[in-house]
């Protein structure tokens, strides 16, 4: 328990201390599956591509299997963030590690770790209100660190 507990304080830490300049979402968004495209980016060579869906959207839109609307859990946080891996060579990058660090706009600061899932990485967040929200993202993969911070606007 103590080594999930450290595990999770470094990789928030690292987070925290590692982001690079805020960048606004890309006003030009695509919807999908997996919601609005809200950031397409390079990092070190490999691309970071970002969705993002809210859960009223998900519940109207029947994209989650019935047995999960009526659950509570969906309940606890308002959008899913996906982020999409790509090698430079253009193959996805789904072995690994990933997590988000939320910076709320009264500064308040979450923590989601997120799940390999559907070729990318994905994690239930909050982000209740409107508002600038600081999003700051660790993808560790066999062969390189990758870290992305940027700002989404809810209005």
């Amino acid at each position: 328990m103590k080594m999930k507990t450290f595990g999770t304080f470094a990789l928030a830490a690292l987070m925290a201390f590692a982001m690079a300049q805020p960048a606004l979402a890309d006003p030009a968004v695509k919807s999908s599956s997996y919601g609005v495209n809200i950031r397409k980016t390079e990092v070190s060579g490999y691309t970071l591509t970002y969705y993002l869906l809210d859960v009223a959207t998900k519940q109207a839109t029947n994209i989650m299997p019935s047995e999960a609307t009526s659950s509570d859990f969906y309940k606890m946080k308002s959008h899913h963030l996906m982020v999409f891996v790509t090698r430079p060579d253009g193959r996805p990058a789904t072995e690994g590690k990933a997590g988000f660090l939320v910076t709320q706009p009264n500064k308040t600061e979450t923590r989601d770790i997120a799940f390999s899932m559907d070729g990318g990485f994905g994690s239930d967040v909050d982000l209740p209100s409107k508002g600038d929200f600081a999003i700051a993202t660790k993808i560790v993969l066999a062969d390189v660190d990758l870290l992305d911070r940027f700002v989404y606007t809810i209005k």
